[in-house]
């Protein structure tokens, strides 16, 4: 088994992989650097070698068709329906047997309903059909699909969890509940709609009724590690003369760049010292 593992690995190692990263950029500091570590591999991702295409966008509304209304539902989202998510927290790598043949996988806790998911894996023609799925809504609509969606009322996992977090939504927290308190909880939740892992004991849970408690900095650093906590402390301390440089930096090793001038990107980020 170890062998078939190993190569496996050599042969991902070989092969040309895109990564494809869509959505708000919410909390990037703390989850931008272990996408990089723990996905692409790399520190920062003004280091890699050569970066493809970044667009930065200002989303903005589109109109909605008859069959959008009945295949899409906004329920649960309050901005109404939206697309995937960058804004994943990563806390290991991607395992080799991910990567199937022929198939998407889509790992416990993302799937979402099936249509938007948190985070899928696959070959050049299954990803194809899986990106275009928002362009196959008339197909889905002849095919009786209805009511799906990506946004949806569930528990938020403390970052701290021991458990496989998966595509589970997550964030620094001082723990609210956990043993029989998630089991009561968790056995609530429509499965159609998927979970994490949690009979294991290892997952636990955030009072996330609000925002972002207080402390929750040294909750992260101490849950993510060094080298996370710096790349945290390092966007928190930017002022708009390096973040400036940093983005004109990342543009000029881009081969496509469609975006904003840096000034506006770095205006809207960061606040006025």
């Amino acid at each position: 088994m170890e062998n078939l593992r190993r190569r496996k690995r050599e042969e991902l190692a070989n092969s040309k992989i895109a990564v494809c990263l869509v959505g708000g950029a919410r909390r990037f500091e703390l989850t931008g650097p272990s996408i990089i570590e723990k996905i692409l591999r790399l520190w920062l991702l003004k280091d890699a070698p050569r970066l493809a295409w970044v667009r930065i966008l200002e989303p903005k509304p589109i109109v909605e068709t008859e069959p959008m209304v009945r295949v899409l539902t906004p329920k649960n989202s309050p901005n109404g329906i939206k697309s995937g998510r960058v804004d994943g927290y990563w806390a290991d790598p991607l395992d080799p047997e991910y990567f199937i043949p022929g198939q998407y996988l889509v790992p416990p806790g993302s799937s979402y309903g099936g249509l938007n998911d948190g985070f899928g894996v696959g070959d050049l023609n299954t990803s194809t059909v899986a990106l275009s799925r928002l362009s196959l809504i008339p197909d889905l609509d002849s095919a009786g699909l209805t009511r799906l969606n990506s946004e949806y009322g569930v528990p938020v996992a403390a970052l701290s969890s021991r458990g496989p977090l998966n595509g589970a939504k997550c964030r620094p927290c001082t723990v609210t509940c956990s043993g029989s308190c998630v089991a009561k909880l968790m056995r609530r939740l429509d499965r159609g709609w998927s979970w994490t892992e949690w009979k294991n004991g290892m997952l636990e849970l955030c009072d996330a009724r609000r925002g972002l408690e207080k402390g929750w900095e040294k909750i992260f650093d101490d849950v993510a590690g060094e080298k996370l906590a710096r790349a945290r402390k390092l966007v928190g301390g930017l002022d708009l003369r390096i973040c400036v440089e940093e983005f004109d930096e990342m543009r000029g090793m881009t081969v496509k760049w469609e975006a904003p001038a840096s000034e506006q990107i770095c205006t809207l980020g960061l606040r006025p010292n």
